[in-house]
């Protein structure tokens, strides 16, 4: 009976030292867990513009074009950058991989599939938004310009370019390089471009020059090359682009606003906010009705919803 009893006390004390006894190591699901918790979100980066001029969206990012610490458009100076931003625009995103690009004075930009392009002086230059790299460059030395502006985008394969220097507007087959002078009525530099395929239209406001900025809004037919103006509202103009209710939204250096333009009467309504301090070329969010407005002269990003 001793005996037996004392076994028996033996063996719950061995069960009881095994119930006690911990792992050495974590199980797998905890080797991930720590893991998932030691990883840190990338941290923000306030951006930082420099003249910025441009802006464009693949729906996901935002990019906005600078021309440079110093801000000189026809300059090759290798001063000039492409921003990566998030959408609410506070948040610069690869920053150090963006800089390895070599840009002038990046200015119009727009995106066809997974290409960004983006006009530079008398190039315009198509960068793979994956990789992050140049993967063409189409020149238009030959033609004697030094401010290929705006860029619109035409179908998947072609590009609208405005020369605003020498007051003309180019279509380019990204795929063959090809560029083709359109055929307009007189222009009077140029600056911000819009295609409509209804009708074969082309969109397109002016800047006038430095001594006159007396630029119009003109309706292009792309067929024949017959150009209207459209109302009778004139100054430095810029970026362009269709509003969700059909009005054609445009910058004015002159007013220092954006502008909203009835296009089937020509009266224009200024859109308030604050004076505008260079207010370039914009991109504009018909779904959620947003314009992502680079302003030059102030270094900023305006970013308004309800246009």
């Amino acid at each position: 009976m001793k005996k037996s009893l004392l076994l028996t006390l033996s063996l719950a004390a061995l069960l009881l030292s095994a119930c006690d006894s911990k792992p050495t190591s974590s199980t797998g699901n905890d080797a991930d867990t720590t893991k998932i918790d030691s990883v840190q979100p990338p941290a923000v980066v306030t951006p930082t513009f420099n003249s910025p001029e441009g802006a464009a969206s693949d729906g996901q990012f935002l990019y906005v074009s600078n021309l440079g610490v110093e801000p000189e458009p026809t300059t090759k100076d290798g001063d000039g950058h492409i921003m990566k931003l998030n959408m609410a625009g506070d948040n610069w995103i690869d920053k150090d991989k963006w800089a390895t690009l070599k840009l002038n004075a990046p200015k119009g930009l727009a995106i066809i599939g997974k290409t960004l392009y983006a006009t530079d002086i008398d190039r315009v230059v198509g960068i793979d938004l994956a990789e992050v790299k140049e993967v063409q460059s189409i020149d238009f030395a030959s033609y004697k310009t030094s401010f290929l502006n705006d860029l619109a985008v035409k179908n998947d394969s072609t590009l609208l370019v405005s020369a605003t220097d020498i007051n003309a507007i180019f279509e380019v087959n990204v795929k063959s390089g090809k560029v083709s002078k359109l055929k307009t009525g007189a222009l009077n530099g140029p600056n911000g471009l819009v295609y409509m395929s209804e009708g074969n239209k082309i969109y397109c406001v002016e800047y006038g020059s430095e001594k006159n900025p007396a630029g119009r809004v003109l309706a292009i037919d792309a067929n024949t090359g017959a150009t209207k103006q459209l109302g009778e509202h004139e100054g430095g103009l810029d970026g362009a682009a269709f509003a969700a209710d059909g009005g054609l939204l445009f910058s004015d250096w002159g007013t220092a606003h954006m502008e909203k333009m009835d296009i089937s009467t020509g009266k224009v309504t200024q859109i308030p906010s604050d004076s505008l301090q260079g207010p370039a070329d914009f991109f504009y969010d018909p779904a959620s009705k947003k314009t992502y407005l680079p302003c030059m002269l102030s270094n900023s990003l305006l970013v308004t919803e309800g246009n």
